[in-house]
């Protein structure tokens, strides 16, 4: 995963404050972004990935956790006044993703009466759902693709919050049809790939 440290709570390293209140800072100006364009609501679709695991000291290792955090996190940090509705399709590490989890996240995108649509991913193989997701021509919904290369929980320094607030941002500027958003950027799934040696996508 790279250089990190698991976050102290009793405020031990000044390093994490900062960074934290860089996240509040650059989180309510996205949340000013997507209340400033009139979002009502927002589907959540769940499907794991780095953004919903965190460090296990036993384990030494990044671990799912039993529920997610994210939903909890846009309402308190991002934008208190969106009505979130979540769906859970699946809490798995992206590489385990089959055909079938693909089509459930489809069926969960159609299934839902929100125009804006948010969906958490791993990045191993976020392209491949965008590109199966586009190949199916939704009409109707903004669909952004978002995950982390570090934890949203538990974690810093993390792009999870970054990345989670630019993707809920973009919802009012963007058009109908199916967006990666990494790296403050906001990617067509047919053209991206992941840059693994530098962990960013581009």
């Amino acid at each position: 995963m790279g250089a990190g440290f698991i976050l102290n709570y009793d405020g031990e390293h000044n390093r994490t404050r900062k960074i934290f209140r860089l996240h509040l800072r650059l989180l309510d100006w996205f949340g000013k972004l997507s209340y400033n364009h009139t979002m009502q609501d927002l589907q959540l679709i769940i499907t794991g990935g780095t953004v919903d695991k965190t460090y296990c000291t036993k384990e030494q290792n990044f671990v799912m956790l039993g529920k997610s955090e994210i939903a909890g996190f846009i309402k308190k940090f991002v934008n208190p006044d969106t009505v979130i509705h979540e769906k859970v399709v699946a809490m798995l590490d992206s590489r385990d993703f089959t055909g079938q989890t693909r089509e459930d996240i489809y069926k969960a995108i159609v299934a839902s009466e929100s125009s804006n649509i948010i969906v958490t991913h791993g990045t191993d193989t976020m392209v491949q759902t965008g590109r199966y997701l586009k190949s199916k021509n939704i009409v109707g919904k903004k669909i952004v693709l978002v995950g982390a290369f570090y934890p949203l929980v538990g974690f810093v320094p993390t792009d999870a919050p970054f990345n989670l607030g630019f993707a809920i941002g973009s919802l009012g500027s963007v058009k109908e049809g199916v967006y990666l958003a990494m790296n403050m950027k906001l990617f067509d799934p047919e053209t991206v790939v992941k840059n693994h040696a530098k962990a960013r996508f581009e």
